[in-house]
């Protein structure tokens, strides 16, 4: 079971990267989200974020959605990494 567990950090840890890239990226107002890797990872992040999206509105034209996805896959990665014995979290 452990094993498993220790994949699943290592995704949520992975996915994490891949979130905080997407945001950085969305700062940037020349991006052009057609390029195929920035594709795949607008794709790959969109569905999280909009969950997020559907529940928080935008705050003064701000939208913090990303912020609140970010913040509770940090805690999921948080509380897989204490169970597995991994050691390192934000």
């Amino acid at each position: 079971m452990d094993i498993w567990l220790d994949i699943l950090a290592n995704f949520v840890a992975l996915y994490l990267v891949i979130l905080l890239l997407r945001v950085i990226w969305s700062w940037v107002p020349t991006v052009n989200w057609d390029n195929p890797a920035l594709a795949v990872i607008r794709q790959l992040t969109d569905p999280y974020i909009d969950c997020f999206r559907a529940i928080i509105p935008p705050i003064g034209g701000m939208d913090l959605s990303a912020s609140f996805a970010i913040l509770a896959l940090a805690l999921v990665q948080n509380v897989l990494d204490r169970i597995a014995g991994i050691g390192y979290s934000f």
